[in-house]
């Protein structure tokens, strides 16, 4: 009897190592500001904001991205890296932010503020103002799922995959023919998680996990973002 209770109870220790193994894998993630950079190769005012966003790029306590738009392609060169996606996003921000039409190039400061992006002084400026005071996030990798627990039920988690770069493009036509623009931090897809028992996930395709991504905490009901975190704050 003894012998068997014994092997029962390693038994039941067994079973219960993954469970515990996988509770020991969420992690408390670093939490970061967010520069959002909307921007179009046809648009012939938007290299300064490009290359202001890439002097912020390297900054630990920040994410910095590109979303490259659509709607200056009529005007002679299709931008190869525009997704409409992108568009609706930015026109999102516009209505709630008050800003107006949507134009180029135009930067939000982590949900809640709206500037062009050309000066790096009123960059800084904008950051203070609108600065965040995040919330940890729990956050765990497997392979390519990845895992976050929320702290607080208003917010609601949005993955973003980018190409750190730096990407060069040569444009050949429209108003910028001749220039090679340079951008960093390009984002490729954007992407809400699922909702499971205690806790979100995501599993990235295999394609998709050969890309830097980060994860954004936007407000349910305001939009703002509360904070953001990159994956690899965990390894898989």
């Amino acid at each position: 009897m003894r012998i068997i209770a014994a092997m029962a109870a390693f038994l039941l220790g067994a079973m219960a190592l993954p469970a515990k193994a996988q509770q020991g894998q969420f992690q408390t993630a670093t939490p970061l500001q967010v520069i959002e950079l909307f921007t179009s190769q046809a648009c012939p005012f938007s290299d300064i904001s490009d290359k202001n966003l890439a002097k912020f790029a390297d900054n630990e306590d920040l994410l910095a991205l590109t979303y490259p738009v659509t709607y200056w392609n009529y005007t002679g060169w299709q931008d190869t890296m525009g997704q409409k996606i992108f568009d609706q996003r930015q026109s999102v921000y516009n209505q709630r932010l008050g800003s107006g039409w949507l134009s180029t190039p135009q930067m939000i400061i982590n949900g809640r503020m709206a500037i062009k992006g050309d000066d790096p002084a009123m960059i800084e400026q904008a950051l203070a103002e609108a600065a965040i005071s995040p919330a940890p996030v729990k956050i765990a990798r497997e392979d390519r799922t990845i895992m976050i627990r929320l702290m607080d039920s208003n917010l609601v988690p949005k993955l973003v995959l980018y190409a750190p770069g730096p990407i060069s493009v040569a444009i050949t036509s429209g108003k910028n023919a001749g220039r090679t623009l340079s951008y960093v931090n390009v984002v490729k897809a954007l992407h809400a998680m699922e909702e499971q028992d205690d806790h979100y996930a995501i599993t990235l395709s295999e394609e998709e996990a050969s890309l830097a991504c980060a994860i954004l905490l936007e407000n349910r009901n305001s939009g703002e973002i509360a904070s953001a975190m990159r994956c690899n704050a965990v390894k898989s």
